[in-house]
């Protein structure tokens, strides 16, 4: 039940003291992955964090300034469009710069495969200084994030697909990667542009695989590798969630909703999203009008 947990963890200046969330966060532990809280920070100069550790995973967007990190007798600068990932055990200190002092959006999470999906992102426990390939993507994510109804009862789902879209940003800034790989990201990196501009068109895997003149079952094996889900699964969750965005914010009848989003049939529709939010369309509008 993250409702409940998220009301209470959620930060209204700063960040929570971690004795307030630590229980709550053992309890998703068991699961895939779960995002805990989040907040955002205009720190004064010199704020300061530390020595200690986290608990939980968490990533740092900073929108404007720049701080210092003090972690594993490193010691690193980071700056605007920057973001910082921390491991729940790793030890560090961070402190804000005296003349520009960095504003920041985080998201803590935890789950049985939150280190393996930052693995895959090349994120290690020292590494921790990435930059975004798509800027304007991670700060509509936050921007989303922020927007979400607590009373919402498919809140859950909308803040783990908003985590996914925050992680799958940090895919392309791996370092050093060889020249298949860098190829294979910047593949994926197209497909995700293709899916976020065209979704509402009636596409599928393999027109997304044509786009990028791959074979379709090698372009699945990509993807999956560095989002950690399948290009179907992606294109499902992404058309869905801007599915909510229209049925919380408009007026569209059912059937135009589905058109939007890339469905010919309003009843695969329905049974997409019925099966993703456990609430068909019409519930789902319902319960956020009243």
């Amino acid at each position: 039940m993250l409702d409940s947990k998220f009301e209470r963890l959620r930060p209204k200046d700063g960040e929570p003291d971690p004795s307030t969330w630590n229980s709550a966060a053992n309890s998703f532990r068991n699961s895939d992955m779960e995002l805990v809280f989040y907040g955002y920070e205009e720190c004064a100069p010199k704020k300061s964090w530390g020595p200690g550790t986290k608990g939980l995973y968490k990533i740092h967007y900073v929108h404007c300034g720049k701080g210092t990190i003090f972690v594993d007798n490193q010691e690193l600068h980071v700056h605007k469009g920057e973001c910082f990932v921390l491991y729940p055990d790793t030890y560090l200190y961070y402190v804000a710069d005296d003349k520009d002092p960095w504003h920041y959006s985080w998201v803590a999470f935890d789950g049985m495969n939150a280190e393996y999906y930052l693995k895959k992102a090349n994120i290690g426990k020292t590494d921790i200084v990435v930059k975004t390939f798509d800027q304007p993507l991670l700060e509509e994510a936050f921007e989303k994030l922020s927007k979400i109804n607590l009373s919402d009862t498919t809140k859950d789902l909308k803040f783990i697909s908003i985590l996914y879209t925050i992680l799958s940003t940090l895919i392309p800034s791996a370092k050093e990667e060889t020249e298949t790989n860098s190829l294979c990201t910047e593949n994926v990196k197209t497909a995700l542009n293709y899916i976020h501009n065209h979704y509402s068109e009636s596409i599928s895997v393999v027109d997304i695989a044509a786009h990028l003149s791959l074979e379709r079952k090698y372009f699945t094996r990509i993807f999956k590798e560095r989002l950690c889900m399948p290009p179907s699964v992606y294109l499902s969750n992404y058309r869905l969630s801007q599915a909510c965005e229209l049925l919380g914010n408009t007026s569209l009848s059912i059937m135009e909703v589905s058109q939007k989003v890339g469905y010919d049939n309003p009843f695969s529709f329905s049974r997409a999203f019925k099966k993703a939010y456990n609430l068909s369309p019409s519930a789902y509008r319902f319960g956020i009008q009243k």
